[in-house]
C-alpha cells in the first residue's frame, strides 16, 4: 500500500497496466467499492490485489502488463512499454 500511495503522490501518469486496472475497476461497481475499501483500509489490500481477483478484472494480458510496469526497485520509476 505504501508503494502505491507513494506512486500516486508523485502525480506521474499511470502505466498502461495501471490504466487497464483502473478502467476495469471503473466498469465494475463491486470492484470499485472494493478498491475504495482497499484505499481506505476497510478491505484488506491483499484481498483486493490477490492474483485471482486482478486476473478476473483485467485478464491474463492485463496481469502481464501490470507485472511489467512495476518498478524493479523502490523509488525507481516504472518504464512504460
Amino acid at each position: 500500500m505504501y508503494d502505491f500511495t507513494a506512486r500516486l503522490a508523485r502525480l506521474s501518469p499511470p502505466s498502461r497496466g495501471e490504466t487497464g486496472l483502473f478502467q476495469a475497476v471503473a466498469a465494475d461497481p463491486q470492484a470499485a467499492e472494493e478498491f475504495v475499501g482497499a484505499l481506505t483500509g476497510t478491505v484488506p489490500l491483499k484481498q483486493f490485489m490477490s492474483p485471482r481477483r486482478i486476473a478476473a478484472l483485467v485478464g491474463v494480458r492485463g496481469v502481464a502488463r501490470l507485472m511489467l510496469s512495476r518498478p524493479s526497485r523502490p523509488g525507481v520509476a516504472a518504464s512504460q512499454p
